[in-house]
């Protein structure tokens, strides 16, 4: 099972549910009470933490549920700005360094890692241009 921070990330209830996975406190929480359970882990939405706090929340977190083999999903999204004011943006325009975020949480051995599949598919969208598709 993989859990998915609130978006946005606020406390404030939002048509009557509560906002608990706001915060990198709330998702620690989770964490620490799962800890014996290997089958819970993080959907790392990369632009609901930036929205927090830009690249501190998401390098915060990435370093909380990395380490532990908790990240089982990567929504790879920015926005500008941080709540109430934001908006989304495409990568390398928002509050965080696209390279910095693989580089800090692809500490996979294997050779189907972060980093292999975004070569995947920047090879595939390549091939696909060429070929006029």
């Amino acid at each position: 099972m993989s859990l998915h921070p609130d978006d946005p990330p606020v406390e404030e209830p939002l048509g009557g549910a509560a906002r608990i996975f706001s915060s990198p406190d709330g998702l620690r929480r989770v964490l620490e009470e799962t800890r014996d359970c290997p089958f819970w882990g993080l959907t790392l939405c990369l632009g609901s933490l930036s929205e927090l706090a830009g690249s501190k929340t998401v390098n915060e977190v990435i370093d909380m549920f990395g380490p532990a083999g908790r990240i089982f999903y990567v929504h790879f999204r920015d926005v500008q700005g941080v709540v109430p004011t934001f908006r989304e943006c495409f990568l390398g325009e928002g509050n965080f360094d696209p390279a910095d975020v693989i580089r800090r949480g692809d500490t996979s051995s294997t050779t189907y890692c972060s980093r292999g599949r975004a070569h995947a598919i920047g090879y595939l969208q390549g091939t696909l241009r060429a070929l006029g598709h």
